[in-house]
Formats: structure tokens, C-alpha cells, sequence
């Protein structure tokens, strides 16, 4: 069972698989790695 903080940070992982997706046929990894460190800092703000 997730406490309350696995399931945040399991949502965190699951908008950045979404949006890497998105971005793969570009293949922009820069891009991804400031998308995931958006995503976080979003995510600590919460």
C-alpha cells in the first residue's frame, strides 16, 4: 500500500512518462530533463 507521499511521487513519474512520450519522436533531452525538473520543483511546492 502507497502512503499519501508514494503516491505523489508516483503521479510525478507518470506526468514525465507522459511528456517524454510526447517529446520521443523529437528526441529533445534537454527539453525533457527541464521538463522533469519543472515537474519536481512543482511537485515540492504542492
Amino acid at each position: 500500500m502507497l502512503t499519501g507521499e508514494d503516491q505523489e511521487d508516483q503521479e510525478t513519474v507518470d506526468k514525465y512518462l507522459v511528456v517524454s512520450s510526447k517529446r520521443n519522436c523529437s528526441k529533445i533531452a534537454p527539453q525533457l530533463q527541464e521538463e522533469l525538473n519543472f515537474i519536481k520543483h512543482s511537485h515540492v511546492d504542492i
